[in-house]
C-alpha cells in the first residue's frame, strides 16, 4: 500500500508521462495529417426519479423527482477517449445536486488501456464550507478481452 506522498509522486509522474505521450503524438498526428479533436457521442438522458436516498441530504430522500445528464465522448488524436458525464437531479422543484464524472482512456495499445477516471458532486442549497462533497479520483489499468 502506498502512502500519501508515494500516491501523488505516481499521479504526478502518470501525468508527466501521459503529456509527453499526449505531446509525441500530436507532433505524429500534425506530421501524418490526422484529425486532433473529434465528437464520438453526445447525448442527452433525462429521468423521473423512482427511489434515491443521498447521504449528503438525507432531508429530501423523499423529495427527490426528476434528473438528466448531458453525455459526451471525445476523442483526442485517436489514442485519448474523454468521456463526460454532466448530471443534475431535482428535489422540491429545484435543481439541488449537480456532478461530474469523466473517464479519460488510452487506446494507444489493444488489450491494456491506462485510465484516470474523475467524479464529483455538490450539493447546490449548501455553501461550499458545510461540509464535504463526494469526490472521487482513481487511475489504473483496463484489461481488454473483447472489443468489437
Amino acid at each position: 500500500m502506498l502512502t500519501k506522498k508515494q500516491d501523488k509522486h505516481v499521479l504526478r509522474w502518470l501525468k508527466f508521462i501521459s503529456l509527453g505521450f499526449l505531446l509525441a503524438f500530436a507532433s505524429y498526428a500534425k506530421a501524418e495529417g490526422l484529425q486532433s479533436f473529434k465528437i464520438d457521442t453526445m447525448s442527452i438522458d433525462v429521468w423521473k426519479t423512482k427511489d434515491k436516498r443521498y447521504s449528503y441530504a438525507p432531508q429530501y430522500d423523499s423529495q427527490w423527482t426528476h434528473g438528466g445528464q448531458f453525455n459526451l465522448g471525445l476523442r483526442v488524436l485517436n489514442v485519448l477517449r474523454w468521456d463526460n458525464r454532466f448530471h443534475l437531479d431535482n428535489a422540491d422543484s429545484q435543481v439541488k445536486l449537480v456532478g461530474w464524472e469523466y473517464r479519460v482512456t488510452m487506446d494507444y495499445f489493444s488489450k491494456v488501456q491506462p485510465f484516470f477516471n474523475h467524479h464529483s458532486e455538490h450539493l447546490l442549497d449548501e455553501g461550499p464550507n458545510d461540509r464535504s462533497f463526494p469526490v472521487e479520483d482513481k487511475y489504473g489499468v483496463s484489461f481488454i478481452f473483447l472489443n468489437n
